[in-house]
């Protein structure tokens, strides 16, 4: 069972949530062969444990318990509990609440509270869900805290789930899932390793590439909406250079700049036509790519100090959250700028956020803006799918890496905004780690 009532009420596991887990993540493994492996060494602890894992489906948390059937208190991100469903769900198995992108010490109370309670931990270090499908940068700071909380640590690893459910579709696609549970520390081996040879071995325990995997595995999936809504991660054309221009449908993506063609076949890689002028096989390749040539033109922008908006949404809906109110501002043209982002609603007076008066900016499901600024949290969606709001988080971090806003950026964006921070391949930490 969960936290007792008498003691941390907000973080107690329901029963009645434990059962409702066990029903649909039970379904959900037979109806699309989902399966894990566990030792015989993960099974017999008894909690309290540190749980890691990487983070790549929108289910994991739940897959990982239910696979378990231990009960873990999850950290999730303020971000996520907007969402009413996702808010009563994760409150039902006791989530720990943390301010997406922002310092947030009382993460950390909350914690140690549910852990020396006698109470099982669960972590995902990234922070964010892998677009690629390779584990992303995360804090070093996750040894610290393995030595401050002194309980054993099992790690999970998730092959195939970017297939399966990727952060940019609306679908699960029927494909192979493996979860692997590792045991990686007892309470011995923590006292007697230091923090750097604790997060070396947490990175190599966590690292995967989902597409090495997927080359030796060729596992297919079963869709016709492989390409679906690709472009609200691939923002950028290979051939023509062009933002927002792609658009996707069923297994095919196109450019309607330029009209460069990309087919998904039946094992997620990519099939470029003969006269594109560049060609990847793999989303991964295709994102390292679009990073560095999307980074050239945003400084290139801030080099001349262009007047232009680096790109324009002309329909995006638009809210503020204040404590327990969502207010709708209805549909709005957005366009960023080198400093700033203009929210122009239909009705209405325009909201102009400038760049260094933003305390946070993130992506949250596929296509839905979280921005925090003057102490309020706004939210941009797209009218229609497929519109990329990764875009305006990654043109932020861009430029606040080049004014010296280091504290600002998105942990994960550091995998392609540090140099020589490369993302991790599986058995392998990130290079720097």
């Amino acid at each position: 069972m969960g936290v007792g009532k008498s003691r941390e009420p907000e973080f107690r596991i329901r029963r009645s949530h434990r059962l409702l887990a066990d029903l649909l993540f039970g379904l959900m493994g037979k109806i699309y062969g989902i399966r894990a492996k566990i030792p015989e060494e993960v099974r017999k602890i008894n909690g309290p444990f540190l749980f890691l894992a990487n983070h790549v489906g929108t289910y994991e948390p739940f897959l990982y318990y239910y696979f378990l059937q231990k009960p873990i208190h999850f950290v999730a991100s303020d971000a996520v509990m907007q969402d009413r469903f996702m808010s009563w769900l994760l409150k039902g198995f006791g989530v720990i609440q943390k301010k997406k992108n922002r310092r947030d010490s009382k993460v950390i109370r909350d914690m140690l509270q549910v852990s020396r309670a006698g109470h099982s931990l669960g972590l995902f270090p990234e922070g964010n869900r892998t677009w690629t499908g390779n584990t992303l940068y995360y804090e070093p700071s996750i040894a610290k805290l393995i030595k401050k909380l002194n309980v054993p640590v099992i790690t999970a690893r998730s092959k195939g789930m970017l297939l399966f459910n990727p952060r940019w579709a609306n679908r699960l696609r029927k494909t192979p899932v493996l979860l692997e549970y590792h045991l990686l520390y007892n309470q011995e081996e923590i006292s007697s390793s230091d923090e750097t040879e604790i997060f070396q071995k947490v990175s190599a325990a966590l690292a995967h590439d989902e597409w090495e995997w997927q080359s030796r595995e060729r596992n297919r999936i079963r869709s016709r909406h492989r390409a679906e809504y690709l472009e609200s991660f691939l923002f950028l054309c290979p051939h023509c250079e062009h933002t927002g221009s792609l658009h996707s449908r069923g297994n095919d993506l196109e450019c309607k700049h330029c009209g460069t063609g990309v087919h998904v076949d039946e094992y997620g890689f990519f099939d470029f036509g003969p006269d594109a002028k560049r060609s990847f096989d793999n989303a991964r390749d295709w994102f390292a790519w679009q990073m560095i040539a999307f980074e050239k033109q945003v400084e290139d922008a801030l080099a001349h100090q262009s007047a232009e908006p680096l790109f324009v949404d002309p329909s995006m809906h638009f809210f503020e959250f204040a404590a327990d109110e969502v207010k709708k501002y209805g549909p709005a043209g957005v366009h960023t700028y080198i400093d700033r982002i203009e929210v122009h609603p239909e009705k209405g007076p325009a909201h102009i956020f400038p760049l260094e008066q933003i305390d946070a900016i993130s992506t949250e499901l596929h296509e839905r803006l979280e921005l925090h600024a003057g102490g309020k949290s706004f939210r941009l969606s797209g009218k229609k799918p497929g519109v990329s709001s990764l875009k305006y988080e990654i043109a932020a971090n861009i430029i606040w890496k080049k004014q010296g806003s280091e504290h600002k950026l998105s942990a994960y964006l550091k995998t392609f905004l540090q140099s020589g921070q490369q993302p991790a391949k599986e058995g392998r930490p990130p290079s720097g780690a």
